[in-house]
């Protein structure tokens, strides 16, 4: 990236509540912005935005790469899935897409799950309108995953706390680009959706990770030493989350601003 703004592909739609980068393997930097917002109004984003749309091709050339190494297709386009694997809750679901055909009026994206007998298929419905953009339904899938991690991580992560002893003033749930946790200076905690995408183990370990940041809000020998206190696996599992990126589902990477 020069002085100038970096080049960039300008799409107006209707169902844009507000304006939006995203970064593409077909189309580079893509700026979706809601109908009568102006070029210059578009132009300040992409410039206050140039640190992250600059990191976003980083990622999106590194991803690339480990997908080229991995046999994979580093252009083909996101498709929506039709099976979700939850290693961290030990879930397996089915996902089944009904078009709902609704001439002369919009039909939103719906997304519920099907009650399910112990040990018996648990399948996610995605309602939707005719033509509806497959951008449109991985919003609706992560809503829906955003909504599974706040259901199921912070009780867990509550949990912990209690057997270590250790006090969290809050908990929520996100959608973070590169940190599976983060901790503040209050002890509020946060904990990425994408969680659910990895192992049991790895998983404890992030919240341990943050956890035991309520005490240490660094990474130097008091910290280390706690955290081992409480997980004794914990170097191994730190050097298992730096190649845990590649367990999550090209749908679900984050690539918006």
């Amino acid at each position: 990236m020069n002085d100038d703004l970096p080049i960039y592909v300008l799409r107006v739609s209707a169902r844009c509540r507000r304006l939006r980068l995203e970064v593409t393997p077909q189309e580079g930097l893509v700026v979706v912005t809601p109908p009568g917002v102006a070029a210059s109004a578009v132009r300040d984003v992409v410039r206050r935005h140039r640190r992250w749309i600059e990191t976003a091709f980083q990622r999106l050339a590194a991803r690339q790469a480990e997908l080229a190494a991995s046999g994979k297709d580093a252009s083909a386009p996101v498709t929506a899935p039709v099976r979700i694997e939850l290693p961290a809750l030990e879930e397996n679901w089915s996902v089944r897409y009904d078009e709902r055909p609704a001439p002369g009026r919009l039909v939103p994206v719906q997304t519920w799950a099907e009650p399910a007998a112990a040990g018996a298929e648990r399948i996610l419905h995605i309602r939707h309108g005719r033509g509806v953009e497959t951008a449109q339904l991985v919003t609706a899938l992560k809503g829906w995953l955003r909504d599974r991690a706040a259901a199921t991580l912070p009780p867990e992560l509550r949990r912990l706390a209690a057997a270590c002893g250790l006090d969290v003033a809050g908990v929520r749930t996100g959608w973070q680009r590169s940190r599976w946790g983060s901790c503040t200076h209050a002890g509020v905690i946060t904990l990425n959706a994408k969680l659910l995408f990895l192992p049991q183990e790895l998983v404890r370990h992030v919240l341990l990770h943050e956890l035991c940041h309520t005490r240490h809000l660094h990474h130097q020998d008091e910290f280390h030493d706690l955290l081992l206190r409480f997980d004794p696996q914990a170097d191994a599992c730190q050097r298992a989350l730096r190649r845990a990126g590649r367990r999550v589902p090209d749908w679900a990477e984050d690539g918006r601003a």
